[in-house]
């Protein structure tokens, strides 16, 4: 793949990764992956919002933790780590003040924004590939 894209939010050596377990080598593989993590990661930072309103906060973990995975597995490091500290926040030791979970979740909405973008753009490039 040559992106000619500045990448920011993905790690483009993770997406190398991918690649090489595309077995036909057309690209299918890797869009696939990017198009389930389009479709799957907005519910789960909906769920977040919708658990952080009802002060749920075990279920904040999860979800937290889910998109934390989901994220690494593509590499969105950057996106992980806010979702790892969102996910730590919530444990008993954590800072899980009203202010401090707010915060974190707006870097989780901004930086998932800023992948959104890349990730599409790795789709775009992929197919004129």
């Amino acid at each position: 793949m040559q992106a000619k894209h500045n990448f920011n939010s993905i790690d483009l050596a993770r997406i190398k990764e991918l690649e090489e377990f595309d077995s036909d080598g057309d690209g299918t593989f890797l869009d696939s992956i990017l198009n389930l993590y389009l479709q799957e990661s907005p519910q789960i930072i909906s769920k977040i919002s919708l658990h952080l309103s009802a002060g749920k906060i075990q279920e904040v973990q999860r979800a937290a933790h889910s998109l934390k995975s989901s994220s690494a597995n593509i590499g969105a490091a950057i996106l992980a780590g806010f979702c790892k500290d969102l996910e730590l926040s919530t444990m008993p030791l954590g800072d899980f003040t009203e202010a401090n979970l707010k915060l974190l979740f707006e870097k989780i909405q901004n930086e998932f924004s800023n992948c959104e973008k890349e990730i599409k753009k790795l789709i775009r490039v992929q197919a004129k590939s």
